[in-house]
């Protein structure tokens, strides 16, 4: 079978026979004349239209879209406008907007993802008896939209948000796999929102999404270690992408070094140290969540659930700047209520907190990273700015560090 550009979409083996698909192509005779071959050429497309929707997981389209998916040649389909209209009369498709809620796509500034973004200046010669369908008119295809929805919504299930109240841009992040686009999932949304599985709202000027058919049975234990989790994981990747910075400043040091910039390799080692100060916080905190992990895994205590959500909001403010840990802070702010002794958690997060204490015991770990018996040479540091003059810089290594990159392992 021929591929379509269309999320290779496979085409009929017909599709290269000239002949017929000028015939297949070309507006439809009167019903009259020759009701079987109408017939026939109407359920080629009904099939094919149908088809393509299913196997791209495109529920929601125009005659637009179904056009471009089908050219051939250069030549696109002119028999489209009368098999689509009698695709809504028999129930294969439905206008969006008689099945969409307008409110919710204005409300949720949704509707700049479902208009189209030019109207479509093409005339139709009609003749069939059907009822008009616009070409940039946009139609849904039901069975696929529930498909997807179903799909959506069993993700949500296995994803087990802590809360029944949801991110918008978090529910999209764990199901953009399943919609191609964010103005597909838009659509999707919106039907859940009218099969009422779902409901689509702002909370202080953020989108929101509240799961109104997945019962949340977990316990303060559960939620504890699954914010505990979603903090890990933020605050490995943000080692991650330090761990990155390091190698690369390393790079760049030695490179200065070997062009004669002293001043700029200096500088450059300046920046390193800061990056190394900051990994190490960051495993710190992941030592701590480990930690705590293990003991909320093996006790209902509610002290130390308290300590799971603060370590949890403070990690996410480690790894985030605060950006992304008001949701947590919501709960912990719940909690503090009936909790008042922290002692723990502050022991805890002092250990995290000791780790850049002692600028000598960063120096020598960066002379050792760095391999500084790689040079032995002195770097005069007589030039260097105010700032730099009271530290104690390491020799710039010739050749790229040997030892093995710091790693963290749960």
């Amino acid at each position: 079978m021929e591929r379509s550009d269309s999320k290779d979409f496979a085409l009929p083996v017909c599709w290269k026979d000239d002949v017929r698909m000028r015939a297949l192509f070309a507006e439809f005779r009167a019903k009259e004349a020759n009701p079987e071959g109408w017939q026939d050429k109407m359920d080629f497309w009904v099939s094919l239209i149908l088809q393509w929707s299913r196997e791209t997981r495109t529920p929601v389209f125009s005659a637009g879209d179904i056009a471009v998916a089908f050219e051939r040649k250069r030549n696109q389909p002119a028999c489209l406008k009368t098999v689509l209209s009698h695709m809504k009369k028999s129930g294969d498709l439905i206008n969006s907007k008689d099945y969409f809620t307008s409110e919710g796509w204005v409300k949720w500034g949704f509707d700049t993802l479902v208009k189209r973004p030019l109207t479509w200046m093409w005339t139709w010669s009609s003749g069939s008896g059907e009822a008009d369908t616009d070409f940039d008119e946009m139609l849904v295809n039901v069975e696929v939209l529930r498909q997807l929805q179903q799909e959506v919504l069993r993700r949500c299930e296995d994803e087990r948000f802590v809360e029944d109240v949801v991110p918008y841009s978090e529910v999209w992040k764990v199901c953009q796999d399943i919609c191609k686009d964010q103005r597909l999932f838009a659509y999707v949304l919106n039907g859940l929102e009218k099969s009422r599985e779902v409901r689509l709202f702002q909370r202080e000027g953020k989108k929101v999404v509240q799961f109104l058919r997945i019962c949340s049975s977990l316990s303060e234990q559960e939620k504890a270690m699954l914010k505990l989790e979603r903090a890990k994981q933020d605050l490995q990747q943000k080692v991650d992408l330090l761990q990155g910075d390091i190698d690369q400043l390393t790079r760049e040091a030695l490179e200065a070094k070997k062009q004669g910039f002293q001043n700029k390799a200096l500088y450059i080692l300046k920046k390193r140290r800061r990056a190394q100060q900051a990994l190490d916080k960051q495993f710190g905190m992941l030592d701590n969540i480990h930690s705590l992990e293990m003991n909320i895994h093996e006790s209902k205590d509610m002290q130390l659930i308290y300590d799971g959500y603060k370590t949890a909001a403070q990690a996410l403010k480690l790894a985030h700047g605060g950006l992304e840990a008001d949701r947590v802070d919501d709960v912990v702010s719940e909690i503090h209520t009936t909790i008042e002794e922290q002692q723990e958690l502050q022991r805890l997060m002092g250990t995290a907190m000791g780790a850049d204490a002692d600028v000598d015991e960063l120096q020598a770990e960066l002379d050792d990273i760095l391999g500084g018996d790689a040079n032995k040479e002195d770097l005069n540091v007589s030039d260097v700015s105010d700032v730099d003059k009271g530290l104690v810089y390491p020799s710039v290594p010739s050749e790229p560090p040997h030892s093995p990159p710091k790693s963290y392992s749960t």
